[in-house]
């Protein structure tokens, strides 16, 4: 006689084992049953919290970059209400006003400053420029000489970079870094820069438009900008131990600045966001909260795209 029939009929023959069956059977079977229910609960539960913390976190960060960008328009309006540049155009002393607009320039953390004209052309600037170039093609600046003051995003190409400051063009170029799981794409490098894009009316003592002031900020590689987002949304303790939070800014789907490692200190400057988030986002405007593949892991994300 084999084991098993052997079992069986001593459970047939035996009333002791049959009452231990009917003791440990819901045992045996609710014990697997409800230890699955508890992981798929907790594990569900998890991903909501850790959603509804990226989702809060995207408004923190986005409440920062709209700071950023309306400090960027205070910073060049307080300037263009200044008594001291008003009074140096009047006296028509361009070394005055090069030192005011170079050290409002450097106060105020931006990388060229311009006195342009009623026509939208640059006079006076804080960077090597063609004093014949016009820049009123811009939606702010033209804002401006029609009287309003503002701030907004803009992305310069190559070329428009080059002609405000041969430097700039330097730094906003990166070189396109292969990504798994992004989009095709045959670019070698991201030549464009977004910038912060400022301009205010200066007036004089009538209260007419005498020309324009013009500041803008690069974004490319201003690890400063994300560093600080990163700061303030993912102070310690503010996450799961051993979980790490990072901030991005892209321009289209490359990585610009961020403070996503690729390995050990190399930040992640070139990389690509997935084809399923820049479909999403750039594709159909959509802000992202899910899981989502960055550079090389699957990260609980957001993603929200930047209007110009």
């Amino acid at each position: 006689m084999n084991p098993l029939t052997r079992l069986r009929a001593y459970f047939r023959a035996s009333v002791r084992a049959k009452l231990l069956f009917l003791v440990l059977a819901p045992l045996l079977v609710g014990f697997p049953l409800i230890a699955g229910l508890v992981w798929y609960w907790s594990d569900t539960s998890y991903r909501q919290l850790m959603t509804y913390k990226v989702s809060s976190d995207l408004v923190t960060a986005h409440e920062y970059m709209d700071r950023v960008i309306g400090g960027v328009g205070r910073s060049v309006e307080s300037l263009a209400d200044g008594d001291r540049l008003r009074r140096a155009l009047r006296r028509g002393d361009p070394l005055s006003i090069a030192e005011e607009i170079n050290h409002s320039r450097r106060r105020y953390g931006l990388d060229f400053m311009y006195v342009l004209d009623t026509e939208g052309r640059v006079r006076h600037a804080s960077a090597a420029q063609d004093s014949t170039r016009r820049n009123d093609r811009w939606p702010v600046v033209r804002d401006a000489l029609q009287g309003r003051a503002g701030s907004v995003i803009d992305l310069y190409d190559a070329a428009a970079l080059e002609a405000v400051d041969p430097s700039l063009a330097e730094r906003a170029a990166v070189n396109i870094v292969p990504t798994e799981k992004a989009a095709p794409d045959d670019r070698t490098t991201e030549t464009r820069g977004m910038l912060i894009h400022a301009a205010a009316p200066i007036l004089d003592d009538a209260g007419r438009i005498v020309g324009v002031l013009e500041g803008g900020m690069l974004l490319n590689g201003n690890l400063g900008f994300v560093g600080t987002i990163n700061a303030i949304v993912y102070r310690d303790g503010s996450l799961p131990l051993g979980s790490k939070g990072t901030a991005t800014l892209f321009l289209s789907d490359t990585r610009i600045a961020t403070n996503v490692r690729l390995f050990g200190d190399e930040r992640a400057l070139g990389t690509r966001v997935s084809q399923q988030v820049r479909d999403f986002v750039l594709g159909n405007g959509n802000t992202w909260l899910d899981t989502a593949f960055v550079v090389n892991d699957f990260y609980v994300s957001g993603y929200e795209p930047v209007i110009d």
